[in-house]
C-alpha cells in the first residue's frame, strides 16, 4: 500500500523500489500477495511476476477461494488478453456479482498523474484550502485501548510543505490544555478540557469526558495506520424486542454498566458513540440487567408500552405489522481494506441497505424498523430555507 500512496503522489520511483522487492512477502500467505498484485497492477504492471501470479490462482482455484480466484483470474486477463484460458475472467466476475478490487481504484496513468502535479505547482493556492506554513491539530487514536497510561488519544500538529501535510509531532497535553497551540480549532479547545495534571509527566486526558467531543472531528487517524482517517459519529441506543419462543424478548441493542458513553466499532475507521441516560438505567434495572421475556398473551400491553417508549428513545420491534414493507436486502460483501505498514488488514462486511449504514459482520444482523416523523422532518427542512 505504500507503493501505491506514493505513486498517487507522483512519485513513481519510490513505488517502484518498494514493490520491486517484496522480500517481506516471500512466506507471507497467498491473500497478501493478492494485494500485492493488485497494487502492481494499479501502479506498473510491468512489475508483476506473472509466473507467481499464476501459481497464487492455481492455489486460490485449487483451495474454493472463488472470490481471490476471480480476482486474479481478471489480472491475468488483463496482462495477457490473448490466452484464452483467462477470456472468461469478466463472465466469472459477473457470476459472482462482485466488483473487481482493480476496478474500485481509478488506475491513473502515469502522464496523467504528472500533468496533475505540474498543473499543482504552477496554480496559486492548494486544493483544500491549505497553504504551505498551514498548521492543524489532528488526533490519533486507539479505540481499543482504554487505560489511563496508555491513552487512546494522541494529539500532534500537522503543518502542510511543499509535499502535502507532515506525518506531524506530538504535542505536549499541557501546551493543549493552557491553549498554547495556534492551529487549535474550538472542536480541539473542547477536548483539551479534559486533561488533567499539572506537568507533562503526570498530565492525562479524561477519555470518558471527552469522548463526546471527539465526535464529529475531522482529522482523527488511526494510531496503528496514521494516514487512515477514522469517522466517530453519535447515535442513539435501541430497546431491541424480537420473538423468541411462544414470546418476545426485550433488550437493549448494546450492553452497558451505568449512566454514560459506549463505544460501538462498526468497521475498522468507524465508530458509533452511544449515550445511556438515566432512563436507560431505571428500565436496564427492570429488566434485572439482561433483557424481559414476555409471553404472547402479553403482547397486545406491550405493544402499548413500546408505543410510548418511542416517543422517548428508539425502539427496534419485529412484532409484525402488515403495513411495513418489505425491502429486498443488499447481500454483497463489502471488503474493508486497511493499509497497515506495508500490508493490509482484512475484514468483511454486510450492508444490507446498499449505499446506506449501518455495517454489519457476516452473518450477523437483527431485525428493525425504522419510525418516521414526516411533519418533523419537513419541519426541519423549513428551517432550512
Amino acid at each position: 500500500m505504500r507503493g501505491f500512496f506514493f505513486f498517487l503522489q507522483n512519485n513513481k520511483k519510490e513505488a517502484s523500489r518498494i514493490l520491486k522487492n517484496p522480500v517481506q512477502y516471500v512466506n507471507a500467505p497467498a491473500v497478501t500477495w493478492v494485494f500485492n498484485f493488485i497494487v502492481s497492477y494499479l501502479v506498473d504492471e510491468t512489475l508483476i511476476d506473472v509466473k507467481r501470479l499464476k501459481d497464487t490462482y492455481q492455489i486460490a482455484e485449487r483451495n474454493g477461494y472463488a472470490w481471490l480466484a476471480a480476482e486474479l483470474k481478471l489480472i491475468l486477463h488483463r496482462l495477457q488478453p490473448d490466452v484464452k484460458e483467462w477470456e472468461n475472467a469478466p463472465e466469472l466476475i459477473e457470476k459472482l456479482n462482485i466488483v473487481p478490487l482493480i476496478d474500485l481504484f481509478p488506475r491513473i496513468e502515469e502522464w496523467e498523474n504528472a500533468l496533475s502535479a505540474l498543473l499543482g505547482m504552477f496554480q496559486n493556492g492548494k486544493t483544500g484550502n491549505a497553504n504551505e506554513n498551514d498548521a492543524r491539530v489532528i488526533w490519533l487514536v486507539n479505540f481499543e485501548t482504554r487505560n489511563r497510561w496508555m491513552s487512546p488519544l494522541q494529539p500532534r500538529e500537522q503543518t502542510y510543505g511543499k509535499s502535502g501535510w507532515t506525518s506531524g509531532r506530538a504535542i505536549a497535553l499541557t501546551r493543549l490544555k493552557n491553549n498554547e497551540v495556534p492551529s487549535m480549532t474550538e472542536q480541539d479547545r473542547r477536548i483539551a478540557r479534559h486533561i488533567h495534571g499539572y506537568s507533562s509527566s503526570d498530565s492525562y486526558i479524561d477519555f470518558e469526558n471527552a469522548i463526546p467531543d471527539l465526535v464529529g472531528h475531522p482529522y482523527l487517524y488511526l494510531e496503528k495506520s496514521p494516514t487512515v482517517g477514522v469517522q466517530l459519529m453519535e447515535d442513539k441506543l435501541a430497546l431491541v424486542v424480537k420473538e423468541k419462543g411462544d414470546g418476545y424478548q426485550v433488550q437493549f441493542s448494546h450492553s452497558f454498566d451505568g449512566v454514560g458513553n459506549v463505544l460501538v466499532k462498526e468497521s475498522p475507521t468507524r465508530y458509533k458513540l452511544l449515550k445511556v441516560t438515566d432512563e436507560h438505567v431505571r428500565i436496564a434495572q427492570m429488566f434485572n440487567g439482561k433483557s424481559l421475556q414476555v409471553p404472547k398473551q402479553g403482547e397486545d400491553k406491550l405493544k402499548e408500552v413500546l408505543g410510548s417508549l418511542s416517543k422517548k428513545m428508539t425502539v427496534q420491534s419485529s412484532i409484525e405489522d402488515q403495513n411495513i414493507p418489505i425491502i429486498e436486502a443488499d447481500s454483497r460483501v463489502c471488503v474493508h481494506l486497511l493499509p497497515v505498514g506495508d500490508g493490509f488488514h482484512v475484514e468483511l462486511y454486510a450492508k444490507p441497505f446498499g449505499e446506506t449504514p449501518p455495517y454489519f459482520k457476516i452473518g450477523k444482523a437483527k431485525r428493525a424498523s425504522l419510525r418516521k416523523s414526516i411533519k418533523r422532518e419537513f419541519r426541519q427542512k423549513e428551517t432550512l430555507n
